[in-house]
């Protein structure tokens, strides 16, 4: 259990050990109770949750990440509130983040991270074509999974929480080293304020170090606004000239510099993957020195169309909508040379305690049941009109054409004869018809055991359907009680069924029973028939494999006699409680008294 021993679930999750601790709240491992499945919970600081306007950002975002369902996207599994503090659940990824790999000394080869680098891509188009940028990508978000892939995880936490709030695990400072220059100086993001981080990560990942270092966060915001870093192979010398240029590329100051979307970017790394694995490992992979000439052919390559399609989407989904109208302003960063921000944050009154919890799929059965329900109604009208003219049609030809005795009869003895595999239940209405408007047809004795044998289709169905929820055996007749704990042995024991069977019917065929208990007793009766030419042929064979047991016992008597009587007591042990093994046991008794 966490060391927190006042949090123990929240919603139906059940808490564990705490997994990483920051200025935005503790993130635990947990299992969902209702399911079984492994969680992440993030819990967010009760201080923020008391500041103005959170809970409504907090709504807003959840409406954003519940619409990222990609593979290479932390999925979010559901949201909620208890005694004031505000959670929610994530996939838990079993594995380290990038950060962490980078704390502990690895150097990424460049291939590794051009392939996670597409991965990412992927991701990227995915948020970007929902319109959500993601304002934090650094290397404490990127998980690995044990399988070789990437997820990118905490989406959209910078807009959640602010520039005052962008602490994460590493502090405002290690923030910052992954910024772009626009988020800086208080420019709303866009898709390509995304590929900026995602640069400066995959930089990071090939030097062992982001692209710019400082002492406190002015220098490393001034370093982002004008700094130029130093070339990526200065410090992995194996690295292609043709990703360092694409590096250099998604590094621009201007965001127009870079590369235009992910999709862009992809399939310039795919392509020179295709390039470089072509090539003789005898020659680079080379591009003309001129890098400004290089974007303009690189961006020639791809369809005028599509580019523009794309641009456009960008801008509809990011520049003027009314999401970043309503959150543009919590992450705008204070000029530098201010100390202090223009106006305190208000506190909300305080509301009483409130415990709420949403899953994923619950909001999606939500949205779609209005649409459900309606689809759901019409079908269901035009059935009933469609019901009720066939029916009018069906009655009225009915009583303009009723059936004979011999046309009802043959209906009914064709539907019930053995061959046709027909369920005799399904003859119900023909048979009551046929007993109801024939009473001195010579054949309705014959109708009547049609009669019996649905009554006792019915009650055993209505038995199995009972044993099978196992509620309301205790409404149940003690004889039909008696019944299903028969029919239970069956599987495992139908020796031991067939004695239960016998037993029910001896005890109980004698009283004056109900029209139901004497149905339960005649199914008991056909079960018996059923079960002793089954159990008897079983029986022989057990028993005979039995004596020869007891036989090897007897004759170890005198040459083993230790071993004999572990035998023989094992015979004991096994079948003592089964009636057909009674007689063997009872020599292997003798025997181990004589002894």
């Amino acid at each position: 259990m966490n060391s927190d021993h006042s949090l123990e679930q929240l919603g139906p999750y059940r808490i564990g050990r705490k997994l990483g601790r920051g200025g935005m709240g503790t993130v635990y491992e947990g299992v969902d109770s209702t399911s079984g499945q492994e969680v992440a919970i993030k819990v967010l600081s009760p201080s923020l949750a008391a500041e103005s306007g959170f809970r409504e950002r907090f709504q807003l975002e959840i409406e954003s990440l519940k619409k990222l369902r990609h593979p290479g996207i932390v999925h979010l599994l559901g949201w909620g509130e208890q005694n004031g503090r505000l959670f929610y659940g994530m996939e838990l990824v079993k594995g380290s983040s990038v950060e962490e790999e980078l704390h502990a000394g690895r150097r990424f080869n460049w291939r590794e991270v051009t392939q996670l680098a597409i991965e990412l891509c992927s991701a990227l188009k995915h948020a970007h074509d929902h319109g959500i940028v993601h304002r934090d990508l650094k290397p404490a978000n990127l998980l690995l999974t044990p399988d070789g892939k990437v997820k990118l995880s905490d989406f959209g936490i910078a807009r959640l929480f602010g520039a005052t709030h962008l602490t994460g695990d590493g502090g405002v400072l290690g923030t910052a080293e992954y910024m772009a220059p626009e988020q800086t100086e208080g420019r709303g993001p866009t898709p390509r304020t995304d590929l900026y981080s995602l640069g400066e990560v995959l930089y990071a990942m090939l030097a062992g170090r982001p692209p710019f270092q400082a002492t406190n966060l002015p220098e490393m915001l001034h370093k982002q606004r004008y700094a130029k870093p130093e070339p990526v192979r200065r410090y992995a010398s194996d690295v292609p000239e043709g990703l360092e240029l694409i590096i250099g590329q998604l590094l621009e100051k201007e965001p127009a510099d870079r590369f235009p979307n992910a999709t862009v970017l992809r399939r310039r790394l795919e392509a020179m993957l295709e390039s470089l694995s072509s090539v003789s490992h005898s020659h680079e992979f080379t591009v003309a020195s001129d890098s400004a000439d290089k974007t303009q052919s690189i961006n020639k390559a791809i369809p005028l169309a599509e580019t523009r399609i794309a641009e456009s989407a960008m801008r509809l989904a990011s520049s003027d909508s009314v999401e970043n109208q309503a959150l543009g302003e919590d992450l705008r960063l204070a000029p530098l040379d201010q100390s202090t921000s223009e106006a305190e944050p208000k506190k909300e009154p305080k509301s009483p305690p409130t415990t709420s919890f949403t899953t994923i799929e619950e909001e999606q059965r939500r949205e779609t049941l209005p649409r459900l329900r309606d689809r759901v109604l019409f079908i269901s009208q035009i059935t009933l009109i469609t019901v009720s003219l066939f029916g009018a049609i069906g009655i009225a030809w009915w009583m303009l054409h009723p059936l004979s005795s011999d046309e009802l009869f043959a209906k009914i003895k064709s539907g019930v004869d053995a061959e046709s595999g027909r369920n005799i239940g399904e003859f119900a209405s023909e048979v009551s018809l046929f007993l109801d408007k024939f009473p001195d047809d010579p054949r309705r004795e014959q109708i009547k055991e049609y009669q019996q044998e649905i009554e006792l289709s019915h009650l055993e169905r209505r038995l199995r359907r009972v044993a099978s929820r196992r509620q309301g055996v205790h409404t149940l007749l003690l004889v039909e009680q008696e019944y299903l704990k028969a029919m239970n042995l069956l599987p495992s024991a139908p020796d031991q069924a067939l004695h239960r069977l016998k037993s029910l019917v001896v005890l109980y065929e004698t009283d004056e029973n109900s029209e139901d208990a004497n149905r339960c007793l005649e199914l008991a009766r056909r079960q018996i028939l059923q079960l002793e030419p089954v159990v008897a042929g079983n029986i022989s064979k057990q028993q005979n494999l039995l004596s020869k047991h007891l036989e090897n016992a007897l004759s170890l008597l005198d040459s083993e006699p230790e071993k004999a009587q572990r035998k023989l007591k094992a015979i004991v042990d096994l079948y003592s409680n089964s009636p057909w093994a009674g007689e063997i046991v009872a020599q292997a008794r003798v025997a181990l008294v004589q002894e």
